[in-house]
């Protein structure tokens, strides 16, 4: 978990930035220099007992400034081949409706609410593949006792195209950056 006094201002430098290395991120003082050691973890999907067990095991870990979560996930999976075409023409054009609804998500995800998450997954039916990380990392969080410091912020969104058409298909993501002030 990162520690920062400057939240804001490393967000808005990681967002100019393009996937940062963990030498980028040494240079920079959102980690220490020691060697990091990755471990990685695949999280398919969770019943409700497994990702309660998975949060009690990953959050022992979470608050501790020698360990850094990296979630990677996109938010959306959009066209026939996906078999995901959800559009609202109220919003604009496809890409444009696309991206407020990933924007429904992101505003959820940076209030840490979780209850809120999982109602617009089961409305909107977003095949957001990493939704059982993020759901994790939201119960970790929830149940923190510096949960009133932990703040999340969207660093970077983009899609792969900008769909102007139906017969077309894109991939959306999104960064973030989560912190603990002190």
């Amino acid at each position: 978990m990162l520690k920062s006094k400057s939240f804001q201002s490393k967000c808005s430098y990681l967002s100019s930035q393009n996937a940062p290395t963990s030498k980028f991120l040494v240079a920079h003082g959102l980690i220490s220099s020691v060697p990091i050691k990755v471990v990685p973890v695949i999280v398919g999907s969770l019943d409700p007992l497994t990702l309660e067990r998975y949060t009690s095991i990953f959050g022992k870990h979470f608050e501790s400034p020698e360990n850094i979560f990296i979630i990677s996930t996109d938010m959306c999976h959009w066209g026939s081949r996906y078999k995901y075409t959800n559009y609202n023409k109220d919003d604009g054009e496809i890409h444009s409706s696309i991206e407020k609804q990933d924007h429904e998500a992101i505003e959820l995800l940076e209030r840490h609410d979780i209850v809120g998450f999982t109602k617009y997954l089961h409305e909107v039916q977003s095949p957001i593949c990493g939704r059982h990380s993020l759901e994790m990392l939201m119960n970790i969080i929830s149940s923190s006792p510096q949960k009133g410091k932990i703040r999340t912020k969207l660093a970077k969104y983009g899609q792969s195209v900008a769909v102007k058409d139906f017969s077309e298909s894109c991939i959306t993501f999104a960064s973030f950056v989560t912190v603990i002030e002190e």
